[in-house]
């Protein structure tokens, strides 16, 4: 694949545009690397329920890989989170977090693995799971600060204000990401907010 690194950065930073500029640049020989688009195209475009059952079926198959954690497979479990059952995926992001030392990997590795964290908290929200997410959040407060993942701590403090009930705390959060540049963070969280008290 046309530099992969640069595909998975474009993915972290939610560029469905640029992912599907590499997209068109696949030759024939590199077929297999279509359904990983296909998911970080559905995955940005909030299309997941649209995805056939064969194609998320392929993709847990080929995906879920237990071992070693490198950058391939902390991709992997960031492609995974949307679609696998949510029982299995807590199995899955149990062994992620019990087998992370944050600071032994690299910057794009801790990159990914606070991006897969942060959708398992998404999808903790959904399920009203608190008690995961309390464990989620305690592993990402032991996460040190660093510019890489500045974005991903403010993140992480909008999901444990959403869990705590704390609107006054959240909205001052989502003032600070309008004011760094990060709106469309801030209209996620406050849709997601919407969408919870009218359930």
């Amino acid at each position: 694949m046309h530099d992969k690194k640069r595909v998975m950065q474009s993915f972290i930073n939610d560029d469905a545009n640029r992912l599907k500029k590499y997209q068109h640049l696949l030759k024939p020989a590199q077929k297999k690397y279509q359904l990983e688009f296909k998911l970080m195209l559905s995955i940005l475009n909030d299309q997941i329920g649209e995805l056939p059952k064969g194609t998320i079926e392929k993709a847990q198959r080929q995906f879920i890989r237990i071992g070693k954690l490198d950058i391939n497979t902390l991709f992997y479990i960031n492609l995974l989170v949307p679609i696998v059952e949510f029982r299995t995926l807590k199995i899955i992001m149990n062994y992620l977090i019990s087998s992370t030392e944050s600071g032994k990997l690299c910057d794009f590795s801790l990159q990914l693995l606070c991006h897969s964290l942060l959708h398992f908290l998404n999808r903790c929200y959904k399920e009203k799971d608190e008690q995961e997410a309390k464990m989620i959040i305690k592993f990402f407060k032991n996460i040190p600060t660093t510019s890489y993942i500045f974005l991903e701590k403010l993140l992480v403090n909008c999901y444990e204000c959403l869990f705590s009930g704390d609107e006054v705390k959240l909205e001052s959060i989502v003032r600070v990401l309008k004011l760094c540049g990060y709106g469309k963070y801030a209209v996620s969280f406050e849709r997601i907010k919407n969408n919870f008290e009218t359930e």
